[in-house]
């Protein structure tokens, strides 16, 4: 426990020298700058799978949902995820006839992260049927 301890107050002293050695820098060249926190966005994904005939439901949904958390697990900062990105990782899974995805919230078919903002996937839903 005192090991795992020290080894994640390393990690942090670590990070922290990294930010204040980048800041001294730009203090050094002159270049002014500013921090700003990003504010969490969270959004869920609704997915709707028609499984081929004979296909194991149960697997489809359990390959479904760990394909969608891969492609929205990074925290994006200022990035957007076309819900078509989402849609390509499922619909390449063996044992999917059709597949549909939706988004909450999205615009026009994307999910959208504005400045100052990350993405975090907060739900996912997925219904297998035949």
């Amino acid at each position: 426990r005192d090991l795992h301890r020290v080894d994640r107050r390393q990690r942090q002293m670590c990070i922290r020298d990294r930010i204040y050695d980048k800041l001294g820098i730009l203090e050094v060249c002159g270049t002014g700058y500013a921090v700003a926190l990003s504010q969490k966005s969270e959004f869920s994904v609704y997915a709707a799978v028609r499984a081929m005939r004979g296909a194991d439901k149960e697997r489809l949904a359990q390959e479904a949902q760990a394909r969608i958390r891969e492609v929205c697990s990074a925290q994006r900062i200022g990035r957007e995820i076309p819900v078509s990105s989402i849609a390509a990782a499922v619909s390449g899974i063996s044992g999917a006839a059709f597949t549909e995805i939706s988004a909450d919230p999205s615009y026009e078919g994307v999910v959208a992260c504005r400045t100052g903002e990350y993405l975090v996937l907060k739900d996912v839903q997925v219904d297998v049927y035949e």
